[in-house]
């Protein structure tokens, strides 16, 4: 998984499996544990890409429905979670 950074910082972009993590597959409408993420929106953004040629394409997470899809980057608005290293 390519993980996308801030530069300068410990704050990375979730990648696609750490967005699935959370998905709770038993609900729906959010797909995921309201209590421990509140305010969650519909779509989020992974540092994912789809790897097709023209590259323009990364996977979002819909966790109305707990799913997740390639998009082009340009014709999806959707939020992103920064994580940092535990470490």
């Amino acid at each position: 998984e390519i993980s996308a950074c801030l530069v300068g910082s410990e704050m990375c972009k979730e990648t696609v499996k750490e967005l699935l993590s959370i998905v709770a597959f038993d609900q729906s409408s959010p797909a995921l544990n309201t209590t421990v993420f509140p305010g969650t929106t519909e779509i989020f953004w992974s540092s994912t890409p789809k790897y097709v040629t023209t590259g323009s394409q990364s996977y979002v997470v819909d966790f109305a429905k707990g799913v997740h899809l390639p998009k082009t980057r340009s014709s999806q608005k959707g939020a992103q979670r920064l994580v940092r290293d535990a470490e």
